[in-house]
């Protein structure tokens, strides 16, 4: 529960963050372009009260729809997209990879499950972190790859903000994920260059690869 509401509270301060930043730069380019709120207002079907409130960032349910008709009017383009966190809470499909590949890891290995990237601040987190005296090797573990560029981006993120070198990316053994790694092909070996064989045996003695690797399982 406490996830979920750390997860909830900051996409409430990023909305409300974003209709600011959406009513500044609506007001600026209005002015810019040398428009009042009353023509503006009226060309995009609103009222001048509603338009006024959004350029001062007061309608905390500014919808999609409200926030581009404005914005074409004053001359922008409204442009909405979404980017992996790392905050949404694991499904059972994930809990039951990473259990599989926990049965895979010699018990003298310490284990950490969601362990922080950053601060009180930064949702993200690893799935797991391995450690073996000093070293350290972080887990990232994916039921189904749905976009490999954004996974590899993701990752390459929290080993510059974690300091830890080593990842041990966990896939479920899926036809769809096999395919995924074929078609990435050669690139694969740059970012995760030890073998999965060695990297498991490695774990399965006591000690983590010596370098990033993937394990199916």
């Amino acid at each position: 529960m406490a996830v979920t509401r750390r997860a909830r509270d900051i996409g409430a301060e990023r909305a409300h963050k974003i209709v600011i930043e959406l009513g500044r730069d609506l007001r600026d380019a209005r002015r810019l372009a040398g428009l009042s709120q009353e023509r503006v207002s009226a060309a995009a079907g609103i009222s001048h009260s509603h338009l006024s409130r959004i350029e001062h960032g007061l309608v905390p349910n500014l919808s999609i729809d409200l926030a581009s008709r404005p914005a074409s009017i004053v001359g922008l383009d409204l442009s909405v997209r979404t980017f992996a966190s790392g905050t949404a809470l694991r499904d059972l499909g994930q809990v039951r990879l990473l259990n599989r590949f926990r049965f895979l890891v010699e018990s003298t290995i310490a284990w950490r499950t969601e362990a922080a990237v950053g601060g009180r601040r930064d949702p993200r987190a690893w799935d797991g972190v391995l450690a073996d005296g000093r070293d350290r090797a972080g887990v990232e573990a994916e039921v189904h790859v749905h976009d490999w560029q954004a996974l590899d981006r993701r990752i390459s993120l929290r080993q510059r903000d974690t300091g830890i070198e080593i990842v041990i990316l966990v896939l479920a053994d899926t036809r769809h994920n096999r395919a995924v790694l074929r078609e990435v092909g050669p690139a694969l070996t740059v970012n995760v260059p030890e073998p999965s064989g060695t990297a498991l045996r490695a774990l399965r003695g006591g000690h983590l690869p010596k370098a990033s690797t993937i394990v199916m399982v």
